[in-house]
């Protein structure tokens, strides 16, 4: 089953309140063949839940914010398929 990125953003706020989840990034980017990724962790009320990485291939995007945001956006996803 696919979701889009909002939609699990709407799920944690109705879980755990808006600030009471936050997506922190686990270290740099990392540009490997066209792709970038970069590693995730998921806490909530300040514990952690799940780590993931997202990744984006760059070539899609002139623009490396938006490919930064869609890497976060993946990872998003990912940390949430272990709740």
């Amino acid at each position: 089953l696919y979701l889009p990125e909002n939609r699990y953003r709407k799920v944690l706020n109705r879980a755990f309140g808006p600030g009471g989840w936050s997506l922190v990034p686990r270290g740099a980017h990392s540009l490997q063949g066209g792709v970038l990724s970069r590693e995730y962790a998921l806490f909530c009320h300040g514990r952690f839940v799940s780590q993931a990485r997202g990744h984006a291939t760059i070539q899609r995007f002139s623009n490396p914010a938006m490919a930064s945001e869609v890497v976060r956006s993946n990872a998003l996803m990912r940390v949430c398929k272990d709740m």
